[in-house]
């Protein structure tokens, strides 16, 4: 019995030192749309317009993209774990110098991409912290949107982002460790938005060109969870067997052993 308990007691040591922050779910949707006059695809067709996909004539080219970030966070972070989207939207038309000009063909293009990543610490209750890269940019479009929370705090555009060079109308990135509640559930996310078109394009001047704005924006959170005594915290899939687990499975195996042998 003494050391039934001594083995459970070492188990239960062990599962303090070696906890781990279980990833729930992760998920992401990317989707695009584009369209020519009366021919419309979604998704669009990946590309650069102009060049492969997308949608293209003699006079016009428009294409969207939506996916991970080309971008990278701009520190690695050994055993981080990571969320990432990038999109991108562009419309044109030209006529010229041959005249007469084809028929105007309205064009419209958009692209959106999320993506998301959330889970629990093991243990009690604790203050620990989190360790971030995070590099957010968007061009003639709405702002990225990002965030990350422990259940309590949240920290994201507009509500307790770090300080740093961070702008998220035009593009910035930063590092920062920042408090973090361990021993309960933890989300990161990130989105992302563009649209372009040309809805009309006067014919005054040949040749003439009609460009409706080229936006693309991107955001990426790496991140790592630390312990109150700055170790990481690794991240799993699925919960493993503690070893206080293994143990016990240990001595079940044993003790019909034990009572075959009393016999």
């Amino acid at each position: 019995m003494r050391l039934f308990w001594v083995i459970v007691l070492f188990g239960s040591n062990l599962v303090s030192a070696a906890s781990v922050a279980v990833i729930t779910e992760e998920s992401s949707s990317f989707s695009s749309s584009c369209s020519a006059g009366m021919t419309s695809l979604s998704p669009c067709p990946p590309g650069i317009p102009g060049a492969t996909g997308g949608i293209s004539g003699p006079d016009y080219q428009v294409g969207a993209n939506a996916g991970p970030s080309p971008v990278g966070p701009p520190t690695f972070i050994p055993g981080a774990r990571m969320v990432s989207v990038g999109v991108d939207a562009a419309a044109e038309y030209s006529c010229g110098p041959v005249l007469p000009c084809p028929p105007f063909v309205p064009l419209s293009a958009s692209a959106n991409a999320s993506a998301s990543i959330s889970g629990y610490t093991e243990g009690p209750s604790r203050l620990g912290s989190i360790q971030v890269s995070v590099v957010v940019g968007s061009n003639h479009d709405s702002p990225p949107g990002f965030g990350f929370s422990d259940g309590t705090n949240f920290y994201g555009i507009g509500a307790g982002a770090p300080p740093g060079s961070l702008n998220p109308c035009c593009g910035g990135a930063y590092d920062a460790t920042l408090p973090f509640m361990l021993g309960g559930p933890f989300s990161a996310g990130v989105s992302a938005n563009a649209g372009s078109g040309v809805s009309s394009c006067p014919v005054d001047s040949y040749p003439i060109t009609c460009v409706g704005a080229g936006p693309s924006a991107n955001a990426v959170i790496s991140f790592v969870l630390l312990e109150p005594d700055g170790s990481a915290i690794p991240f799993v899939s699925t919960p493993e067997p503690g070893p206080w687990a293994l143990c016990i499975l240990g001595l079940l195996f044993a003790i019909p052993r034990v009572r075959r042998s009393r016999r």
